[in-house]
């Protein structure tokens, strides 16, 4: 686990320590789900660009403590990044579609 938060690092797989927020599989095939598990309740909003920094989806989560499913992916082979921010933290983590 990280023990230094650093807002905006990418990361294959992370936690926002302090909060418990991880994000799997970084690694799926086209049309499949990534979870987010959270360790409590919180609002948050996620952030999906493509590699060229151009935002493809935004929308509010209410996180719920455990699994999370976001089946909002992008279904095309590609590199992209799923931004999480609650509790005025950001993580940036990194997902390769193939």
């Amino acid at each position: 686990k990280n023990s230094l938060v650093n807002t905006g690092n990418i990361l294959d797989c992370s936690e926002i320590s302090n909060i418990g927020i991880s994000l799997y599989p970084t690694v799926l095939e086209g049309g499949s789900e990534v979870i987010i598990e959270s360790s409590g309740s919180y609002d948050g909003n996620v952030s999906i660009f493509d590699v060229q920094g151009k935002l493809l989806n935004n929308f509010g989560l209410n996180l719920q403590s455990g699994l999370n499913r976001i089946d909002d992916i992008p279904s095309q082979a590609g590199l992209y990044f799923v931004s999480v921010e609650t509790l005025g933290q950001q993580q940036t983590f990194k997902l390769v579609v193939q």
